[in-house]
């Protein structure tokens, strides 16, 4: 009798929980795990990875929501997916997105009612202010600029401190991460250590140093290169295959440590020291300080012309051009007019000579020669001035021709206004008979005492059979300037010997200036495809260039072209030092997988402002929208949520039944064994 009413006791409690929907309890056998905390600039792409573990008879789906408008999810739902499952997630954050810590709710719930949640949690998305977009390259990658306490330049004789904060742009954390600070002569760390540790700096974050910077009391007004280093190590994920068979194995990962190449920053800081600071307001002035000539100036005679050109300003001024020319044309240059000074330093004096001629029949006794002078200063800001020299010149032999027939060196062309190191040119001279004669038997010599420049194909020397009296003819020697000149000026001497129709023989000597530039030498990395770019995600590409040359590049202009590529993909630069490197990031929003080409153009004006064109081409493989096997999961404590109210009602109620069925199963027990105790009384 006693089992016969625990039989139905059980059976009655089993009648009653069977009424109780299963996902009740599917909710406490499924079990997730995802990463969180995850790192993202501003409009760049990041991944949720999640790990399902679950029951094979339990179907769910998987859904990532968030409510600010400033993150887009790809897509949102996973498949109907039942037993243990790996998920990724893709989404984007918006260009203009608040940086700090954001959230969004991953949960998973049942595949027919979406009501039911089986687990959830909350992944937090850490956004950093994006200035330019990372860099593509595992290399560190910075910004830097700085804040003068107290002042907006450093001052001569004073220790002031200045506070430099680095952005850390590249694509990658960067551990042990070290700051060195390079700078100037006369300038110097007043105290502590030129290195300072940052530790972990992580990409898009900003980390500051101060340094008490020293400077001497004799340095003078101007702008100073400081130079900032960064240094450390990052953390790359090795994969390798572990053999468990003869023909199985399994994938083991690792992580190890990899030092960081140095990265290099220049910017320049102002200096108020020895020196008007007030000329920095000013235009720069070039002027000539004092000229002489090697002899007395006559007519008809040739003549050295040397003089001074000082820089009377407190900037540094580069890339000056000096063109001379005779106002009157009573006085004119043997051979080019032009002089090339590669800088002057502010109040210092560049010595020049030029070769001239004074030419017969000249009204003024007094010529006036002009010097025409154009330069740039140390921020790339173009100016112009011009200059003049007053001779004084005596009449030299009347009778229109000359006592000795002359032959001179009227012009000189070098196929542009500079030769190129390393390059060959076409030298062009132009002799003019002065005399009143025919010359013939004609031959001229042309050498470079420095021996830099040199005929390409050996031969120095040509002949021209005759010149008739005041006329002129010109011959074209294919020259070659050597790679190692560095010089800005190299000067040739063109010599002649030649016979008029009496026989008699002559000779004539005559100085003609070539300015020489080094070859441009700008470089560009090759823009090699980042592998994370998706379909329908946007993405940054870096391109790093480099003037290797010894000559400042100006105008720089950079521009893309391609398929998606985003409208802001051109920039002008400015422009660029020699020794200077830097990047520029353009950004992808492909919207279909396959192949992306596309070309980046740098076009610049080299030392004589001809317009140069570099262009650098690439490929891009875009991928198919995410399909990750085996993502890296990073899991968080478990934090399994509860079951719902209700299901937790229904449980209650159900217990609560079998126990008033047990109870009046029992009190109708002891009642019939009271009345059965009564009868046999």
């Amino acid at each position: 009798m006693k089992s016969r009413k625990i039989i139905t006791f059980v059976l009655a409690a089993i009648l009653v929980l069977s009424l109780v929907p299963a996902q009740i309890f599917a909710a406490g056998a499924v079990k997730v795990s995802v990463n969180s905390n995850i790192s993202v600039a501003q409009g760049d792409s990041a991944y949720v990875n999640v790990s399902v573990q679950a029951d094979e008879e339990i179907n769910y789906k998987i859904t990532l929501t968030s409510s600010n408008k400033d993150i887009t999810i790809a897509s949102p739902t996973s498949g109907i997916l039942s037993g243990n499952q790996d998920h990724v997630f893709s989404f984007t954050t918006a260009k203009r997105m608040t940086p700090g810590y954001h959230t969004m709710e991953l949960k998973i719930v049942d595949a027919n009612d979406a009501n039911t949640v089986y687990a959830q949690r909350e992944v937090s998305v850490d956004v950093a202010e994006n200035r330019d977009g990372f860099s593509t390259l595992e290399i560190p990658a910075v910004d830097v600029s700085y804040i003068i306490k107290g002042s907006d330049k450093l001052i001569g004789g004073q220790k002031t401190y200045v506070s430099f904060s680095i952005y850390n742009r590249s694509n990658v954390d960067i551990r042990n991460a070290r700051i060195t600070l390079k700078t100037p002569q006369g300038i110097t760390i007043a105290d502590g250590s030129l290195t300072r540790n940052l530790g972990l700096f992580t990409k898009g974050k900003t980390s500051t140093v101060e340094y008490p910077i020293l400077v001497d009391s004799e340095v003078k007004t101007g702008s100073y290169e400081f130079v900032i280093t960064v240094s450390g190590t990052k953390y790359e994920t090795e994969y390798l295959v572990v053999p468990t068979g003869p023909d199985t194995g399994k994938v083991e990962s690792h992580t190890k440590p990899v030092a960081l190449d140095n990265c290099a920053e220049t910017i320049y800081i102002p200096v108020s020291g020895k020196g008007s600071a007030a000329g920095d307001e000013a235009n720069p002035i070039l002027m000539v300080s004092g000229f002489s000539t090697d002899k007395e100036v006559k007519a008809g005679d040739e003549f050295a012309l040397s003089f001074n050109v000082k820089n009377t300003s407190s900037k540094n001024l580069r890339n000056i051009k000096l063109v001379v020319n005779g106002a009157s044309g009573a006085v004119i240059p043997t051979g080019s007019s032009s002089l090339f000074i590669q800088n002057i330093a502010s109040g210092q004096t560049a010595a020049q000579t030029i070769n001239m001629k004074a030419l017969k029949g000249a009204k003024s006794d007094t010529p006036e020669i002009h010097i025409a002078m154009s330069y740039e200063d140390e921020n790339g800001n173009k100016f112009d001035n011009t200059d003049s020299i007053t001779l004084s010149m005596k009449e030299g032999t009347a009778d229109g021709s000359v006592v000795n027939p002359i032959l001179m060196v009227s012009g000189c062309t070098f196929g542009g206004s500079a030769v190129t190191a390393g390059n060959d040119f076409p030298l062009t001279i132009t002799l003019t008979n002065t005399s009143g004669k025919t010359l013939r038997n004609i031959k001229m010599t042309v050498a470079d005492a420095s021996g830099y420049i040199i005929p390409s194909n050996g031969a120095s020397s040509v002949f021209i059979a005759n010149i008739p009296a005041g006329t002129s003819a010109s011959k074209t020697i294919q020259m070659n300037c050597a790679k190692a000149c560095d010089k800005s000026t190299c000067q040739l001497t063109v010599s002649t010997s030649y016979e008029d129709l009496n026989s008699g023989t002559y000779t004539a000597t005559d100085n003609v200036t070539i300015p020489v530039i080094q070859d441009n030498r700008f470089v560009v990395d090759d823009i090699l495809d980042p592998g994370w770019l998706y379909e329908g995600e946007a993405a940054y590409v870096t391109v790093n260039y480099y003037n290797m040359g010894s000559t400042s590049l100006s105008n720089l202009r950079i521009a893309v072209s391609g398929v998606n590529v985003d409208g802001n993909a051109s920039t002008y630069v400015g422009n660029i030092s020699a020794g200077r490197s830097d990047y520029y990031n353009f950004s992808f929003y492909p919207e279909a997988a396959g192949p992306c080409t596309g070309l980046v153009t740098f076009t610049f004006e080299d030392a004589v402002g001809q317009e140069v064109v570099v262009e650098k081409d690439f490929t891009f493989n875009i991928n198919e929208a995410m399909q990750w096997d085996d993502p890296i999961i990073d899991p968080i404590p478990e934090q399994q949520p509860g079951l719902p109210l209700w299901g937790k009602g229904l449980i209650a109620l159900a217990v609560l039944a079998a126990g008033v069925f047990g109870f009046k199963a029992v009190k109708k027990s002891k009642k019939a064994k009271a009345e059965a105790l009564e009868l046999d009384d």
